[in-house]
């Protein structure tokens, strides 16, 4: 069996904004999350503020992309995508290009799923990533005629090290400033039965210097249980001030995982998650019951067993929180309390807004001082034709805010934020003009009518 680099990062696709927390109606920090103390703003002041979180996020990018390393990223993953030579072919099969194609793709992508993406190893199993390592080792410089990294390197290292320029201006001037250097990953040794694996990787790192000065370093370090599940990973990405961060954390008892994406003592985007329960094999094993069932046919009695999983069992409790700027999303969730409605077999659509109002909590707020903004309730919505009649009802979530008013989400965000827009094509256009992409602006609901 082919093992994957990529498991050392599981569970992190499970990250969404909705969030969850723990028992004691915290998620970590002094937010009440079932009576949460409101700010004192109006609907449209608090609008305005979200709107302002995204329009700072977008000015901080925009100083993003004029880092050095942001912009040898660009030009490396450029120059490699079109190059055919065998060593080049290669390091794109690798997790260190996926890395970097990530972080190229980050300004103009602001999102998680992005961020997270730059965390991402490649699909090679260790044996063949090493053997490759050893076979490709050197020094390759890019060649402008044939527009290449070439077959074999120039010179002998231990590391492989890709010369190349480092961006447009120095490309025009056929400038080899910059060096993407990889040294040998390191491993650990052992029997890891759970994932099919001898060796497992403990440390990975790569760097891209820009006229002698480091511009971007990454580094992975990874510990794990002798069966070879991870008990602790750290992924860093740092590029001058900017640094990406993202940490693992396992026990039999616990699970926690945290991201941070920062510009100096600016949070750009962050979030974590945690869980606690029975997080093992045994756990998961004593979550199922079986119920034996008899029925007759043909004058012949048969029966079957018939299993069923409670998460309830394995998962007692979980805590997330997502966070923009200096806007916070954060809840909690009661799985004991959710599981007789999540396991009955038609529950109404009432049963379900009811169970998730009453053991599960959603709050928006501001970071910098824990007041909400609003408070997520779920509730049922009705579709309604053009007669007034109802044709169809559906669980969703509206916010309700400190003067106790609703507004579902929908409608909070269809007006308001022309600001947020025009502040993102203004992002759009300095990436044109720094990288010569032809990205289209972003239309307002206005324009498209």
């Amino acid at each position: 069996m082919k093992k994957k680099w990529l498991y050392y990062v599981l569970g992190l696709s499970a990250l969404v904004v909705t969030s969850c927390g723990s028992d004691e109606k915290k998620d970590g920090g002094d937010i009440n999350l079932d009576n949460p103390t409101y700010a004192p703003k109006t609907v449209a002041e608090t609008k305005a503020d979200l709107e302002n979180s995204g329009t700072q996020m977008i000015g901080e990018l925009k100083s993003l992309n004029q880092e050095k390393g942001m912009q040898a990223s660009v030009m490396f993953v450029d120059l490699a995508s079109n190059d055919g030579a065998m060593p080049a072919k290669k390091f794109k099969s690798s997790g260190t290009y996926k890395v970097l194609y990530a972080v190229s793709k980050l300004s103009t992508r602001p999102q998680m799923k992005t961020a997270l993406k730059a965390m991402k190893e490649g699909d090679d199993d260790l044996a063949s990533l090493l053997d490759s390592f050893d076979a490709y080792v050197g020094v390759y410089e890019y060649n402008f005629e044939t527009k290449s990294f070439g077959n074999e390197p120039v010179e002998s290292s231990t590391s492989i090290i890709f010369k190349f320029p480092s961006n447009k201006e120095n490309y025009d001037a056929q400038n080899l400033n910059a060096t993407l250097e990889i040294p040998r990953p390191q491993v650990v040794n052992g029997n890891f039965s759970l994932v099919n694996a001898t060796s497992l990787p403990s440390n990975i790192s790569f760097n891209i210097k820009v006229d002698g000065n480091t511009a971007l370093s990454y580094s992975f370090v990874g510990e794990y249980k002798p069966d070879g599940i991870p008990t602790k990973i750290e992924n860093t990405l740092t590029m001058g001030t900017w640094q990406m961060k993202q940490t693992y954390g396992y026990s039999e008892t616990n699970l926690k995982i945290t991201y941070s994406f920062t510009h100096g003592t600016t949070n750009i985007l962050s979030m974590g998650f945690e869980l606690n329960g029975q997080l093992t094999q045994q756990g998961v094993q004593n979550a199922y019951d079986s119920t034996w069932v008899q029925y007759e046919f043909d004058g012949e009695t048969y029966g079957y067993y018939d299993s069923q999983f409670h998460i309830e069992k394995v998962v007692q409790n979980a805590n997330a929180y997502f966070q923009l700027m200096d806007i916070k999303i954060a809840g909690q969730i009661d799985f004991a309390g959710l599981a007789p409605v999540a396991s009955k077999e038609n529950p109404t659509d009432k049963e379900i807004a009811d169970a998730l109002n009453q053991y599960a909590d959603l709050v928006v707020v501001y970071a910098s001082n824990n007041q909400a903004i609003a408070k997520a309730e779920a509730y049922v919505a009705e579709v309604k034709n053009e007669f007034g009649m109802v044709e169809d009802r559906y669980v969703d979530m509206r916010l309700i805010f400190a003067d106790q008013s609703r507004s579902s989400l929908d409608s909070y965000f269809a007006e308001g934020f022309d600001g947020l827009i025009d502040e993102m094509n203004s992002l759009i256009a300095d990436l044109n003009n720094t990288y010569g992409w032809q990205l289209e602006p972003i239309q307002k609901d206005s324009q498209q009518q």
